[in-house]
C-alpha cells in the first residue's frame, strides 16, 4: 500500500539530472581532485589549507547572510589568488615540468625478466643493509628524468646484483651517486639527485634519503635507499618515505611499481588515467556530487524584485535629456533559488540606448534585452515598462563648447 501511494514522480524529479549538470559535477570533481592531490603531496600544505578554510568561510557567510564577511572575502579574492599562485609556484612549475617530460606510453608487455630483476634488487638491498653500505637505486617511471638529475655515466647493462655491488662498493669512485634503471636495464650510474625541500621528513635521515625524496617529489620514479649509518632499507615515492620491514614487503612494492609502470596486459591509456589513484578520484567525485546536491540543486522556481539603476547610453550629438528622466526601475527576476544565492544585486542594471532617437518626446519601451542580469535568471516584470522623457537640443552658454557624453544620467548630473 505504501509503494502504491508513494509519489514516485516527485522522487524522480528530485533526483533527475541533465547533461550540463553532469558536466558541472565532473569539472568540479577534477578541481577537487587537484586540491586533494596538492594536500597529499605538497611540501608546503599550510597556504592551501588556509585557502580551503577561507573558501569554506565564504560559503558559510553566504548561507547565513554575513554580508560584511562575504564582501571582505570577495574583495580579497584576487589578492588571495595571487598569494596562492606565489605560494605554490614551485608545485606549479613541477607539475608543468612533469607534464612536459612525460614519456610516450609503452605498448609492449612486461618483460619476462621482471621477477629476476626484482630478486636481484632485493638481494642487493638486504646485503647492502647488512654490511652498512649506502645505496641509491632509481626505478624510472613514465616521466623522463633529464630535467631533474645531474651528471652520471651512460651505461646499458643488465640488472645483476654483482654488478651493482661493484658500483656501490665504498672504494668505488661513484659509490655516492645513484644508478638509474629503465625498462629492465641500468642506463646510468654515478647520478646526482636533487635534494628534498621537505626538511621535516629528511632532517632525521641522511643525504641519500633527502636525494631520493627530492626526486620522488619531482617525478613518478621510485627510489630504493639503503642507509649507510643505520643499515635500513627505505623507498621514496610520491614525496614520501616508507621504511621496509622485510624482504617480502620490498619485493611486493617493487613488483607493484613495475606492474603499474609496465603492466603485463596492455590497458588503454584512458583506462590507466581513470584508474590511477582511483580512491582519491572517487572521493573527489563524491564531494562534488554532494556539493552539487547541497548548493547547486535546482529546486522550485522563485521570484525576487530588485531596484536597479537606469543607464542612458549613446545620446545623439547636440541633444540633451530634458529635466530628469527616471533613474531607477523595479525588476522582478525569476529562477531557481541557488541562482539567487550567487547573484550580486550590484551587477543588475538597465541600459537604454538612445542612438536612434531625435529631438522630442521619447517613449522607451523596456524589454528583457535591456536588463543586464545573469543568464540563469529571467526577467519576469519591469516597472515601469515604458519610460517617458524628452530629448532637446543642447544650448551652450556663450563661449562654452558642447561636450558630447554617453555616460549614465547620474554621472552627468554630478
Amino acid at each position: 500500500m505504501l509503494l502504491t501511494s508513494f509519489d514516485w514522480p516527485t522522487l524522480r524529479s528530485a533526483v533527475s539530472i541533465d547533461v550540463t549538470e553532469i558536466v558541472d559535477i565532473v569539472v568540479a570533481s577534477v578541481l577537487i581532485y587537484g586540491v586533494l592531490r596538492l594536500l597529499r603531496t605538497t611540501v608546503n600544505r599550510m597556504p592551501l589549507v588556509v585557502a580551503v578554510v577561507m573558501v569554506g568561510i565564504y560559503f558559510t557567510a553566504r548561507a547565513f547572510g554575513l554580508f560584511l564577511t562575504e564582501m571582505l572575502l570577495r574583495t580579497a579574492s584576487l589578492a588571495l589568488f595571487v598569494l596562492f599562485a606565489i605560494a605554490f609556484q614551485e608545485d606549479i612549475r613541477r607539475a608543468v615540468l612533469r607534464w612536459r617530460h612525460r614519456r610516450p606510453s609503452r605498448t609492449s608487455v612486461r618483460s619476462d625478466r621482471t621477477t629476476e630483476d626484482v630478486d636481484a634488487l632485493v638481494e642487493l638491498a638486504l646485503q647492502s643493509a647488512e654490511k652498512r653500505i649506502g645505496m641509491l637505486v632509481v626505478l624510472q617511471g613514465r616521466e623522463k628524468l633529464d630535467h631533474c638529475v645531474n651528471g652520471g655515466i651512460e651505461l646499458l647493462a643488465p640488472i645483476k646484483a654483482i654488478l651493482m655491488q661493484s658500483i656501490f662498493d665504498p672504494h668505488s669512485p661513484g659509490h655516492d651517486g645513484a644508478i638509474v634503471i629503465r625498462d629492465g636495464r641500468i642506463v646510468r650510474m654515478c647520478v646526482q639527485l636533487p635534494l628534498s625541500e621537505n626538511l621535516d621528513e629528511a632532517k632525521l635521515r641522511g643525504t641519500r634519503h633527502s636525494a631520493g625524496l627530492g626526486l620522488s617529489e619531482l617525478t613518478d620514479a621510485m627510489v630504493l635507499i639503503v642507509s649507510e649509518e643505520r643499515g635500513e632499507v627505505s623507498i621514496a615515492r610520491d614525496g614520501g618515505l616508507i621504511e621496509i620491514a622485510s624482504a617480502a614487503e620490498l619485493k611486493q612494492r617493487l613488483e607493484g611499481f613495475l606492474a603499474e609502470m609496465c603492466p603485463a596486459t596492455h590497458r588503454p591509456r584512458l583506462a590507466k588515467l581513470l584508474f590511477r589513484h582511483s580512491g582519491l578520484k572517487l572521493a573527489s567525485l563524491a564531494i562534488a556530487a554532494l556539493g552539487w546536491f547541497v548548493f547547486a540543486r535546482q529546486g522550485e522556481t522563485i521570484e525576487q524584485t530588485f531596484v536597479v539603476p537606469i543607464e542612458y547610453r549613446n545620446i545623439p550629438t547636440n541633444l540633451c535629456l530634458d529635466d530628469r528622466p527616471p533613474a531607477e526601475a523595479r525588476v522582478t527576476l525569476s529562477g531557481p533559488e541557488p541562482a539567487f544565492a550567487l547573484l550580486s544585486p550590484s551587477s543588475l542594471k538597465i541600459r537604454v540606448e538612445l542612438g536612434g532617437y531625435g529631438a522630442g518626446v521619447v517613449n522607451a519601451h523596456l524589454t528583457e534585452a535591456d536588463c543586464v542580469h545573469p543568464p540563469d535568471l529571467s526577467v519576469y516584470r519591469i516597472e515601469p515598462r515604458v519610460l517617458h522623457f524628452r530629448l532637446i537640443p543642447c544650448r551652450p552658454r556663450p563661449g562654452e563648447k558642447v561636450a558630447v557624453s554617453a555616460l549614465p544620467l547620474e554621472s552627468r548630473a554630478n
